[in-house]
């Protein structure tokens, strides 16, 4: 399965390295902030509100991106919610499933026996994946720093001669 298309935009803040030609006539949905589904999490409604008008001034986040925003922030409520029944069971790495077995002795008479079965906390295979949809998500909006390295912002390499004073 071949990488997915780099966008215009991005390809035009990463510099076009490549030199190839440009699209031309692609949609170019608004930079504005899109309604907020209502079947939304709480928790991932509250993220929504933080991180959207950062989003919308950046240019990333546009009209038509409102169910992918919406994956990204049930991802980060997703993985809230997992590390807060991670801390309420005392970040046990291992947990232990008891079982009450019936076992016939050679006389006849039945014994209950218990059995512990020591396992990996299931909290870490669902943090893990969590996290890995997460970082999706990020990726995909440009938020991580790996992400960001490869964008080119317009005049971010000027330097103010101001700063340079009050800077020392």
């Amino acid at each position: 399965m071949p990488n997915p298309r780099t966008p215009t935009p991005l390809r035009i803040l990463r510099g076009n390295p490549g030199k190839r030609a440009l699209p031309v006539g692609e949609p170019r949905p608004l930079a504005v902030e899109p309604k907020i589904p209502s079947g939304l999490d709480p928790l991932a409604r509250r993220e929504w509100r933080r991180l959207a008008p950062a989003f919308v001034k950046r240019g990333i986040l546009t009209e038509d991106d409102g169910m992918a925003f919406a994956a990204l922030c049930t991802a980060y409520a997703t993985l809230v919610r997992i590390n807060r029944a991670f801390k309420e069971c005392g970040y046990k790495v291992l947990a232990e499933k008891h079982s009450f077995l019936e076992q016939k002795s050679k006389d006849g008479r039945v014994n209950e026996v218990m059995a512990v079965e020591i396992k990996a906390n299931p909290l870490i295979a669902q943090q893990r994946l969590a996290l890995q949809t997460l970082r999706f998500w990020c990726q995909e909006f440009g938020t991580t720093p790996s992400a960001r390295g490869k964008v080119q912002v317009p005049g971010g390499g000027e330097v103010d001669p101001q700063e340079d004073f009050l800077n020392g």
